[in-house]
């Protein structure tokens, strides 16, 4: 046989041992690469959870199939409320620790001293944070001109709008400029805001006028002034939009608003300092947050009846009602806590220990 075609022979016995090996190797490679994408898989179809850590300037991010933390944003000075846009790309973060001196917005109203003196403030801007969901970069700041405390968005994730307590108003942000559209004073203490389903109307808690002011979501018109009880916290608004449920720390009580003739038709009692509500996507039960208590009381919405009551434990806060219709979230700035409850049943699931001072957390469930 030639030099030649031996070294052809050669040459195609080697190809045929490594095409075997690949042929092997392959379902073996497959097998790996899809044992390492079950994992991802199972989170996209739980869902993350978004915690603000105001103690450690931070916000965790935890997989809700194993309640455990999975990445970590830092660099957020005290984040308070958290939001996350419709499509799941960007986190809203404000920041309730105010600079030296609360700081006018450009075209603000000036505010007098006295009769003919203007008062003179330097310029130290506060500011809400725009993340990206997925690597936890900040994109930007947004000065909004005093310590931002909670936030919400269009259904269309156009407009953002966020409470600034310490001047009584509330601030809206254009997100495709990300640049603050309009500002209005709503009464004393802004405290919460919400957003109507449709996202035509916003609604502002004034816990220190004891009012609940509704607005006209683009042009910021007022379309109501609503007094309360004391201390108006934390909002839920009905699936059609008709009624507006308002939590008062200081009254101990439920207020519920016609939000079509801007009304109050009913109040009612509850435990002590009622705070955080959240209304089940089916819109059949709601959630109350008991901080003096320390219990979560579910109401039916439209007859008001006790249907579950449970003890949690200290100080329970915020309601975060999990878009897939199936879990509650509570917090405990107090107990470093996140209490998971099952929306049908109020079932306590579990109990996650998260960093200090966890507030106002955000669900968002990722498409496999």
């Amino acid at each position: 046989m030639k030099r030649n075609e031996k070294g052809e022979q050669f040459c195609l016995s080697l190809c045929r041992r490594r095409k075997e090996r690949i042929l092997v190797l392959f379902p073996v490679v497959i097998t790996l690469l899809m044992g390492m994408m079950v994992p991802a898989v199972q989170a996209a179809q739980a869902g993350l959870a978004y915690i603000p850590l105001g103690g450690l300037h931070q916000i965790v991010v935890i997989d809700l199939a194993t309640y455990k933390v999975v990445r970590t944003i830092a660099g957020v000075h005290n984040p308070h409320g958290l939001i996350i846009s419709p499509d799941g790309k960007w986190l809203w973060a404000t920041s309730t620790k105010p600079g030296a001196q609360e700081a006018p917005m450009a075209g603000e109203p000036p505010r007098l001293l006295s009769a003919g003196q203007q008062q003179e403030i330097p310029i130290t801007l506060n500011y809400i944070l725009m993340i990206e969901a997925v690597t936890g970069e900040i994109k930007e700041q947004i000065l909004v001109g005093g310590g931002s405390h909670h936030a919400a968005i269009t259904p269309d994730g156009s407009l953002v709008y966020v409470t600034i307590p310490a001047k009584g108003q509330v601030v809206s942000i254009d997100t495709a400029s990300r640049k603050v559209a309009g500002f209005v004073e709503t009464g004393e203490e802004a405290n919460f805001v919400t957003m109507a389903p449709d996202g035509t109307r916003v609604y502002v808690s004034n816990a220190r006028s004891n009012t609940v002011v509704g607005l006209e979501v683009g042009t910021n018109a007022f379309r109501g002034l609503i007094h309360v009880g004391q201390s108006p916290q934390e909002m839920a608004v009905s699936l059609d939009g008709r009624f507006l449920y308002v939590t008062n720390a200081r009254s101990d009580n439920l207020t519920v608003i016609d939000t079509l003739h801007n009304q109050v038709i009913t109040t009612r009692s509850l435990g002590r300092q009622p705070q955080g509500i959240g209304l089940t996507v089916d819109g059949k039960r709601l959630f109350v947050a008991e901080m003096g208590s320390g219990t979560v009381t579910v109401l039916g919405p439209v007859t008001l009846k006790i249907l579950q009551s449970r003890l949690l434990g200290l100080a329970p806060q915020h309601v975060t009602i999990d878009p897939d219709g199936k879990r509650v979230y509570i917090n405990s700035e107090k107990a470093n806590t996140i209490w998971v409850l099952d929306a049908a049943t109020a079932e306590l699931l579990a109990t996650i220990s998260v960093g200090p001072q966890p507030h106002q957390l955000t669900i968002f469930h990722p498409q496999p």
